[in-house]
């Protein structure tokens, strides 16, 4: 209770709490050239299916929210978003298709630092 408090007291729950267009939980499929995930697969369609954390729409574009509740040390964060960031490639892809608008930012929140990376 005591992670989740933080989030929403911070600038970021600000946001969260006063977004008009704010989705949670959204699930997509799409169909998107294998070549992104691999090179001798190019011009094969593949089926890409996720479900967006959260996401809210800005004047200039998408914002998408990925929670994550790993275990990593302070030094270690940096390296743990680089971890996530084909994951939120993807969403990113699959939310300008479906929704027809860009991503302008894609931000990865860990729930037990309370920290918050923006890829």
């Amino acid at each position: 209770v005591q992670k989740i408090l933080r989030l929403f007291s911070s600038p970021l729950g600000k946001t969260l709490l006063s977004a008009k267009t704010l989705r949670r939980e959204f699930k997509f499929s799409i169909l998107t050239d294998a070549e992104a995930y691999s090179p001798e697969a190019a011009g094969e369609q593949v089926m890409l299916q996720g479900v967006v954390d959260c996401f809210w729409q800005e004047p200039d574009g998408i914002v998408i929210l990925d929670f994550k509740t790993d275990r990593i040390a302070p030094d270690a964060l940096a390296e743990r978003a680089e971890h996530y960031r084909p994951q939120l490639e993807a969403y990113s892809l699959a939310l300008a298709q479906v929704i027809g608008k860009p991503v302008k930012e894609k931000i990865l929140y860990f729930l037990r630092r309370g920290e918050q990376i923006i890829l």
